[in-house]
């Protein structure tokens, strides 16, 4: 049995063909593996935490891309207060600048306290971002770290944290 050859069709085949061909260079080129970087990383590190002495602890900035309007604000919980502030970030930070804030807080001794941090920042694209980090007491000394949960979402690992205020 013999088909019969029409041009029509034959174009149409070639270029079903040629997508075919282009869509699955396009999907070899690209990178599963690598994820977007987020602009800032904001962290709050636990340098020293003594029973009845005050709570030591430094703020990390690091600035992946040039930001500008940089705000920082760290909030202490109820019935504590400051001891050492560490000062203020600057207005502008560089790609890749770091900054870190040693700061000290007299803490409750009793109950569950959290110190919170806020970064905001503007890109500049325009966009404005903030980051958060926080540090977790329980009776005046370090809450245990949270349960984190390791999943897969879309074939990339990913590590779900709980949230802010769950550390118990």
């Amino acid at each position: 049995m013999r088909f019969p050859f029409h041009p029509a069709l034959a174009a149409v085949a070639a270029g079903l063909l040629l997508c075919a061909a282009a869509s699955a260079r396009a999907g070899s080129t690209s990178h599963p593996g690598i994820k977007p970087q987020l602009p800032a990383e904001l962290r709050l590190v636990l340098v020293a935490a003594a029973p009845g002495k005050p709570v030591t602890f430094e703020t990390q900035v690091k600035a992946y891309l040039p930001l500008e309007d940089v705000s920082l604000s760290v909030t202490l919980p109820s019935g504590a207060r400051w001891v050492a502030r560490g000062g203020a970030l600057p207005q502008k930070l560089d790609a890749l600048e770091r900054r870190a804030l040693s700061m000290s807080a007299a803490l409750p001794q009793r109950g569950h306290a959290e110190i919170t941090a806020r970064l905001t920042f503007r890109l500049p694209s325009g966009g404005t971002l903030s980051r958060g980090a926080y540090l977790a007491f329980d009776d005046g000394g370090p809450a245990r770290q949270p349960n984190y949960r390791a999943t897969r979402w879309n074939g990339s690992a990913v590590v779900e944290t709980p949230a802010q205020g769950v550390s118990r």
